[in-house]
């Protein structure tokens, strides 16, 4: 019990490139969308950012929550998505205009 109470007061990876090292798969999604997603207004630091990811499939996870959080963006994001899935549902995404639009 005691070490499951020291588990949850782990610190958080302070980088990107150490998000691997947490033991749950969702853990790691989450770490990589928090150290991406202040870069999302520089290309550069962006396109850096997913070059650390290898897997194509968690890089087009990253680029669909994004682009879902961030439809302004989308447009962008959709493009640099890789597999049919991801492609697919950003296509859904794009098709929604309005989610881009400011209230009246």
């Amino acid at each position: 019990m005691l070490l499951l109470l020291f588990a949850c007061d782990a610190p958080a990876p302070a980088t990107l490139a150490d998000c691997p090292t947490l033991s749950s798969p969702t853990a790691i999604e989450d770490c990589r969308y928090e150290h991406i997603e202040p870069h999302l207004s520089d290309p550069r630091s962006l396109q850096a950012d997913l070059a650390l990811i290898d897997d194509e499939t968690s890089r087009d996870l990253l680029l669909l929550r994004l682009a879902v959080n961030h439809p302004d963006k989308a447009s962008l994001l959709c493009r640099l998505t890789v597999t049919p899935p991801a492609q697919q549902k950003c296509q859904q995404v794009l098709g929604r205009p309005h989610l881009s639009t400011r209230p009246r």
